[in-house]
Order: structure tokens, then sequence, then C-alpha cells
């Protein structure tokens, strides 16, 4: 029987996806700011009490821009952290995640919120993710 090489990318992309997952050193408290809450455990976003969806791409560029904010970070750093190291120069991958975040902030951004003086607001991610966006 002859081994099938399309077959042995396939398992070792699985692999690597799954080591990615399982990083047990590489938990971060939660970050929390006046909008945002996001537990890296449970892999769970609130803003302003409202839970957000994200995908477990968005979620991991999320928490990469996150845990090296005020750092200077490439583009081939946060793809090969986030999607693996044989990743570097697919930039439109990190391009379409970085837009969905940025319309989830949009949307959150718009809906007005009035305040007890009567004033309106508008709710966005905090300082620190929005920046990374």
């Amino acid at each position: 029987m002859s081994s099938n090489p399309l077959a042995s990318k396939e398992l070792l992309a699985r692999i690597r996806a799954a080591l990615r997952r399982y990083a047990p050193g590489d938990t971060l408290p939660p970050f929390i700011s006046k909008d945002l809450s996001l537990d890296f455990e449970s892999r769970q976003l609130i803003v302003r009490g409202e839970e957000v969806h994200l995908t477990p791409k968005e979620f991991d560029v999320l928490k990469h821009l996150i845990a090296n904010q005020g750092k200077p970070l490439t583009h081939r750093r946060l793809l090969q952290s986030v999607w693996g190291p044989d990743y570097g120069e697919e930039t439109e991958n990190l391009r379409v995640v970085i837009n969905q975040l940025r319309k989830k902030n949009r949307k959150r951004s718009r809906a007005a919120e009035v305040y007890p003086d009567g004033a309106v607001g508008r709710v966005s991610f905090s300082t620190a993710a929005h920046n990374a966006l």
C-alpha cells in the first residue's frame, strides 16, 4: 500500500491545528475594560453586557493582538502565530478576519446609548482592542 501525500499533508495540518488549540501554558488572565470583557479560557467576549460571537480565528487574532498590545507585530508573525508556521505570506486570510472584527466593532459602535444625563454616546470595543484593529 502506497502512502498518499495528500492524506499525509491533511494529517499534519490536523495535528498542527490540534496543537494550536491545546496550549496549556498559554493561558492569559481575563482582559477587562470599561466596555469589554474577554475570557481567554472560556473564549467568551462580552461587550457592554452583550455576548459577541467570534469565530475561532477572530478570537485567536483578537487574543494575540491583546496579548501583544504595545509591541510591534508584523503580518507574518501574526499569521504564523494564529494560522501556524507554514503561513506568513497569506495576508488575505488575516485581512478577512481583521475586517470581520472591524465590522463587529462598528456594529457595536453604532448602537447608541443614552446616559443618565441625557447625552448620547457610542458603544465600542475597548481602546486596546479597538486600537489593535
